[in-house]
């Protein structure tokens, strides 16, 4: 049987590691962080290798999409893998995409509370937008979840229901 593999994905502020903590007590699967690799190679044997390893079910707060916006904005190069790693994801786990949202505006007001010591100010919107882009690119299976609407223990809910059908 598949074990499933929940990856949380959004910008900054969208809440992304508290739905990950109410997953957590939720399913009892433990939450994992990717930062950021150095290198196109470095990032490349990260992913796959995590992706071969794991023999059980999680919770990535962050995976792959950091990559995808960061190496090439603030590292300087494209990392060309990730179709590959999708259909190892697919293959070997019964895997969800989500994408952790809330509209423009209420991303910087709780950018602006709570502070930001990553993403440059003036990257804030790049980031944002490439996302929303790398979601909507994506060939895994996938749920979009507006922070903004629910409260997390209803966003919380929907992911839970879409992993145990």
């Amino acid at each position: 049987m598949k074990k499933d593999f929940i990856i949380l994905m959004g910008s900054d502020g969208a809440g992304k590691s508290t739905i990950a903590e109410g997953l957590s007590e939720i399913l009892g699967y433990p939450v994992e962080h990717h930062g950021p690799v150095k290198s196109h190679e470095e990032g490349f044997n990260e992913y796959f290798n995590c992706v071969k390893e794991t023999n059980y079910s999680v919770i990535k707060d962050r995976f792959y999409e950091g990559e995808r916006i960061f190496a090439p904005l603030y590292r300087g190069y494209e990392a060309s893998y990730f179709p590959y790693l999708e259909q190892e994801l697919i293959e070997k786990f019964n895997v969800i995409l989500v994408l952790v949202y809330a509209p423009f505006p209420v991303i910087e007001k709780r950018l602006e509370e709570r502070g930001e010591d990553f993403v440059r100010p003036e990257h804030f919107r790049y980031c944002f937008d490439k996302v929303v882009e790398i979601f909507n690119d994506s060939t895994l299976p996938k749920i979009m979840i507006d922070t903004s609407l629910d409260t997390a223990e209803e966003n919380i809910m929907k992911i839970v229901k879409r992993v145990t059908i």
